[in-house]
C-alpha cells in the first residue's frame, strides 16, 4: 500500500469525504481558526494519484456548512445559508473542471418553522449542520434529508430526492424503514450504481448486551433493534421515488433481530461483503454476496470478531491496545484461525494487507506517527508524520496530511 504525504496545510483542518474519480480523491478543508465555530467549509482539495498532485478550490460563497461525501461520478453537492435571506442554497461542483452550479433555494422558516429558535449566526449554522444532510448520487441526483423536532425528544425525518437539472425536489413516499435509517453509502460496481442503506439504532455492543441481560424492552424496540442491509440500484430507486413508492424491505440481503448483529460490511471485488455476530451460537458469518445475480456465499466462524479487515480473498481480525492497554499487537487470519502477527506494542492499528500492517501512535507534538511491520519480520518502520492520516482503500493508498 502506497503512503503519500501531503504538505501545505497545517493551517487548516482537513476532511475526508467517501468521493473519488479516476485516480483522484476529494477532501475539504476548514480554517483552524474557525475550528470552534464549525464553519465555513472554505476550500475543496482534489489530490490526484498518478502524479501526486492537488488542486484547490476555493468555495466562492461565505458560509457553506455542509457538502455530500458520496457520488458516482466527479460531483460534489453542498449547502450555503444566507443570512440576509434566511434562505439555504445549494450547489454541485464539477470536481474535474472546479466549476460550481447554482441548483435551487429553500427558505429556512418554511422548512423548520418555529422549531428553529436561534437567530444569531452560529446558532443557526450550527442548527443546520446537525438537522441538514446531503447524499450525492451522481452528476444529476442528490438525496436531501432534513429533520424537524416535534417535541418530547422526537423528530420527523424528511426525505427528498433533488433533481438538479431542473431544481426539482420530490418527497419520499411513506416507508417505515426509512425512520430508522442508520447509514446511506453508494457502491459502483461494474458501471451500475448502488445505493446501500443500514437500518437499525443499535451498536453490536448495546445488542450483545441485551441479549446477555435478555432485556425485557427487546420486543418493544423492535424497530430500533432489528436491522436490514438493503443494496438497490440508484437508477431503480429513483425510478421508485418518482413513482410514489419505496419498497425497500424488497431489496433487503440481510436481516438481524435481537439474536445478531450486523457489524460492518466491505466491497471485496463485485461483492459486498457483510459480517455478522451471531449470539446464539457465539460465532461470526461471513457473507460475500454478489448483487449482479443475487448468489451469495457464508461461512461461519467461532468467536465474536468485532475488528475485522479484508485483502483480496481473505479475512483477517485483529486485536491491539484501543480498547485494553494490556492487549498485544495481533492479527489474525480468519479462514485458517491462525494467528499471523503478533507483538506487543502501543500503537494502534490503521489498515492491513496480507503481507504487512500499518498502525499509529499519537506523538507528544500531537501529530500521529505511521508505521509498516510485515508479518515476518520484527521490527517497525516508520512510514510518515503529520496531523490527519487518511486510509484510501479505493486508490490502495494512505493519505498522511503533514
Amino acid at each position: 500500500m502506497e503512503v503519500i504525504n501531503l504538505k501545505g496545510y497545517s493551517g487548516y483542518n482537513t476532511y475526508w469525504t467517501d468521493l473519488s474519480f479516476d485516480d483522484s480523491r476529494v477532501l475539504f478543508t476548514q480554517k483552524k481558526e474557525n475550528e470552534i465555530r464549525g464553519f465555513p467549509i472554505e476550500s475543496v482539495i482534489c489530490h490526484h494519484l498518478h502524479n501526486n498532485v492537488t488542486e484547490n478550490f476555493e468555495l466562492p460563497q461565505t458560509n457553506v456548512f455542509t457538502l455530500s461525501s458520496t457520488s458516482s461520478s466527479a460531483t460534489l453537492y453542498y449547502a450555503d445559508y444566507s443570512n440576509t435571506t434566511d434562505d439555504i442554497l445549494f450547489y454541485k461542483l464539477d470536481c474535474r473542471r472546479l466549476e460550481s452550479q447554482y441548483i435551487f433555494k429553500l427558505n429556512i422558516n418554511e422548512l423548520f418553522g418555529n422549531t428553529l429558535q436561534v437567530r444569531d449566526l452560529e446558532g443557526i449554522i450550527s442548527f443546520l449542520c446537525s438537522h441538514i444532510n446531503i447524499i450525492g448520487i451522481d452528476d444529476r441526483y442528490m438525496i436531501l434529508n432534513y429533520e424537524v423536532e416535534q417535541g418530547n425528544y422526537k423528530v420527523q425525518k424528511h426525505w427528498n430526492i433533488i433533481d438538479s437539472m431542473y431544481g426539482a425536489m420530490t418527497t419520499f413516499p411513506p416507508e417505515a424503514l426509512m425512520d430508522h435509517i442508520q447509514t446511506i453509502n453508494l457502491w459502483c460496481n461494474n458501471d451500475v450504481t448502488y445505493l446501500i442503506f443500514k437500518t437499525g439504532q443499535y451498536s453490536a455492543k448495546e445488542k450483545e448486551y441485551k441479549w446477555k441481560n435478555k432485556y425485557s424492552e427487546v420486543s418493544s424496540e423492535k424497530g430500533l433493534i432489528e436491522e436490514e442491509l438493503i443494496i438497490i440500484d440508484s437508477e431503480k430507486f429513483i425510478d421508485h421515488i418518482r413513482k410514489g413508492e419505496l419498497p425497500l424491505k424488497k431489496y433487503s440481503i440481510a436481516s438481524c433481530t435481537e439474536k445478531s448483529a450486523l457489524m460492518s460490511y466491505s466491497y471485496l471485488q463485485n461483492k459486498i461483503v457483510y459480517f455478522k455476530h451471531l449470539f446464539e451460537i457465539d460465532s461470526t458469518s461471513i457473507t460475500s454476496y454478489n448483487p449482479s445475480d443475487s448468489s451469495e456465499e457464508k461461512i461461519i466462524i467461532k468467536e465474536l470478531h468485532s475488528r475485522i479487515f479484508t485483502c483480496g480473498n481473505k479475512y483477517y481480525s485483529f486485536r491491539d491496545c484501543y480498547f485494553n492497554e494490556h492487549e498485544e499487537l495481533t492479527i489474525i487470519d480468519l479462514l485458517s484461525n491462525k494467528i499471523v502477527f503478533q507483538e506487543e506494542s502501543k500503537e494502534r492499528f490503521l489498515c492491513g494487507t496480507n503481507q504487512a500492517i500499518f498502525t499509529y501512535i499519537y506523538l507528544d507534538n500531537g501529530n500521529l506517527r505511521v508505521s509498516s511491520r510485515d508479518y515476518n519480520k520484527r521490527g517497525e518502520k516508520v512510514v510518515g508524520e503529520g496531523r490527519v492520516v487518511f486510509v484510501d482503500q479505493q486508490r490502495h493508498c494512505i493519505l498522511i496530511i503533514e
